[in-house]
């Protein structure tokens, strides 16, 4: 799926894990964001750009995608996105993919895509949105049209401005599990994915 480029955002503060960054901690047989970068990669995904902070930075650049490092995450999570849309090229597309969400299948991530692209040819301007029983979740995808948008962007938790503004573009996306909203928080949360 070369014409959607996968915006990793792994340039948190992990502020909730108590010292500990959540995307370095011990997931199968790597990390919880180097499972993500498996499933991604399974699921067909070859542009995938880790966005991470000093102590991510290393072990991103260890799992073989390109990396960037966001010297701004402190200032919130749409710097991460913008910084990871200004090398992203000629992308059609793309997918916001917080790094702490490892429950989500390389077949979910594939619904998601394959919705966003069945939907880009009658609208070109398509948000595809993850949703179960309701609830949104992620990976989010935005259409290429949107860069300048996000790029401007001055919300600093992320786009979802940006999806309000442009509800009549969302493709709301019916997940089969709550995968998509099942992320790693806290170090319970953890503690009980174990």
């Amino acid at each position: 799926m070369s014409d959607i480029a996968v915006i990793l955002l792994a340039a948190g503060r992990s502020s909730r894990m108590e010292g500990a960054n959540k995307l370095l901690l011990p997931w199968q047989s790597t990390t919880i964001s180097g499972h993500v970068v498996n499933t991604l990669r399974e699921a067909g995904f070859d542009r995938i750009i880790g966005v991470a902070n000093h102590i991510t930075l290393d072990h991103l650049t260890s799992l073989g995608i390109q990396t960037i490092e966001n010297a701004r995450f402190m200032e919130g999570m749409t710097t991460s996105i913008q910084a990871g849309i200004s090398v992203a090229g000629d992308a059609e597309a793309f997918m916001i993919c917080p790094g702490d969400l490892p429950y989500i299948t390389s077949s979910e991530y594939q619904l998601v895509a394959d919705s966003l692209k069945k939907k880009l040819t009658s609208d070109p301007n398509a948000i595809a949105v993850p949703v179960f029983h309701g609830q949104k979740g992620h990976p989010v995808i935005f259409s290429a049209a949107y860069r300048d948008e996000i790029m401007k962007h001055t919300e600093m938790e992320g786009c979802s401005g940006i999806i309000k503004s442009n509800q009549a573009n969302v493709l709301k996306v019916e997940m089969p599990t709550d995968h998509v909203l099942r992320d790693i928080d806290t170090r319970e949360d953890y503690i009980y994915s174990q």
